[in-house]
């Protein structure tokens, strides 16, 4: 996802001067492998967004509905959507990923797996 923004003022960005009103797109995926913010950017890590890990990342290093006056008007729904839908199914089944299938990154609109998640659910 690019979020466009203008720059309000002159501003120094990677050692180029943007003069006030540069249009400048934010990749969110970019902005979430940074290996300067985030340690092992590519692994799994659910412990690094613990408030006091959180509490070390500078402003704005994680972008996922994007920021200011401008973020994304699903952002509500979807963090109270996804842990309900969660905990709806696994009351119900079992996941489990399918081992013999790899599982490819899509950076299209939102980062996906392309092709989805290949799975194996069994009841419970």
């Amino acid at each position: 996802v690019m979020f466009p923004r203008r720059t309000i003022e002159s501003v120094e960005l990677c050692g180029t001067r943007l003069p006030p009103r540069t249009l400048v797109f934010v990749s969110a995926y970019a902005q979430h492998y940074r290996a300067d913010v985030w340690a092992d950017p590519d692994r799994f890590d659910p412990d690094r967004f613990l408030p006091e890990v959180e509490a070390t990342r500078p402003k704005g290093s994680y972008l996922p509905f994007s920021a200011g006056p401008r973020f994304c008007i699903g952002m509500h729904f979807a963090m109270m959507e996804g842990p309900i839908v969660l905990a709806t199914l696994l009351r119900r089944h079992r996941f489990e990923i399918d081992p013999t299938r790899e599982i490819v990154a899509d950076d299209f609109a939102t980062l996906r797996p392309r092709g989805g998640v290949p799975a194996i659910v069994r009841a419970r």
